[in-house]
């Protein structure tokens, strides 16, 4: 199966009565399942949200690693899934993960890379998600 033609509608079936840890969960299982079923380029280092919060939150050189692990982790969300608009910055992108990563601490143990995807998208999805 490629991506191409993989459902455009997933059936998240978001409703406005969900929590936020609710939604998220959600995403982390259907980026996991893609993962598994290898439709994404999760070719990143492994390592968990908790290591991620820590490097935001330390030095320079280690924000500075936070915010290209975040990037790299937005550039290698499938397609159809993240849509960014156009003028949000690096700096703005790694605000939303950390804030997110900051408000869901029974998570934070998983792997970065769905939980940097599953943040975005729960900002930013694309309309086909949105259904």
């Amino acid at each position: 199966m490629t991506l191409l033609s993989f459902p455009v509608n997933c059936g998240f079936g978001f409703s406005k009565r969900q929590s936020g840890q609710a939604k998220m969960h959600k995403l982390i299982f259907f980026l996991a399942a893609l993962s598994a079923a290898g439709l994404t380029n999760a070719q990143s280092a492994s390592i968990s949200g908790n290591q991620l919060l820590r490097l935001m939150n330390g030095s320079t050189m280690e924000q500075a690693v936070a915010l290209g692990y975040v990037m790299g982790a937005s550039n290698s969300s499938p397609n159809g899934i993240l849509c960014i608009p156009q003028g949000v910055d690096a700096g703005q992108l790694r605000d939303v993960v950390k804030k997110n990563l900051e408000a869901t601490p029974t998570i934070r143990h998983m792997e970065a890379f769905f939980l940097v995807e599953a943040s975005l998208v729960l900002v930013w999805p694309c309309p086909s998600v949105r259904k």
